[in-house]
């Protein structure tokens, strides 16, 4: 058995229909596209959102880091100020002269003979003028009185030179005038730090 289709429906309702169909296709498409957007936008704005949050919270940490740091920077200032007056006092520490001491060195190897009549210091030396007794007037001994003087004071631990200026023989005495230099000595290490920074 053979089948036949017979279309009576007029073309322009056909070319209708056709159109309707192709509009509802489009609509659709549209529909679809839209829905896809939307999706996307949703998406886009929730990792955007999701994003602003992480921003937030690390914000938050670095604002209490900053809090932490700027309440650190007082010890930082403290060890600062702390290292400074360690240089200060290592500097002067090193060229520091302790006259108690030299001055207790000098009273051990004075003669009994030499009496000093003034004497001035600073951080470089010691000037000296003074009289060594010269009872037996000889004139075969010269100045060494003067010179046994000089040997006793080159014995003091700090002295690097000393120095005659000028030695003057009088009745029964002789006047003289010397320089001590002190060493200069070099400033000590400073010592390690425990904590290894």
């Amino acid at each position: 058995m053979i089948k036949i289709r017979i279309n009576l429906l007029p073309g322009e309702i056909k070319n209708k229909q056709k159109v309707e169909k192709l509009l509802l296709i489009a609509i659709l498409g549209v529909v679809i596209v839209a829905g896809l957007l939307g999706g996307l936008y949703a998406y886009n704005a929730w990792k955007i959102k999701e994003a602003e949050t992480r921003v937030a919270s690390l914000q938050s940490h670095v604002a209490k880091l900053n809090e932490s740091i700027q309440s650190l920077r007082i010890y930082e200032q403290k060890l600062n100020d702390v290292q400074a007056k360690k240089q200060i006092l290592e500097k002067a520490i090193s060229n520091r002269i302790v006259w108690s001491k030299v001055l207790e060195e000098l009273m051990v190897v004075t003669p009994n003979d030499v009496s000093l009549t003034s004497l001035s210091g600073n951080s470089d030396g010691i000037t000296f003028n003074g009289q060594v007794a010269d009872l037996n007037d000889n004139p075969d001994a010269g100045h060494k009185p003067v010179a046994n003087w000089l040997v006793h004071l080159a014995k003091i631990n700090t002295a690097q030179e000393v120095w005659l200026t000028s030695s003057d023989k009088q009745s029964n005495a002789i006047n003289f005038a010397n320089t001590l230099k002190f060493k200069k000595t070099p400033m000590p290490p400073a010592p390690s730090n425990i904590s290894g920074k």
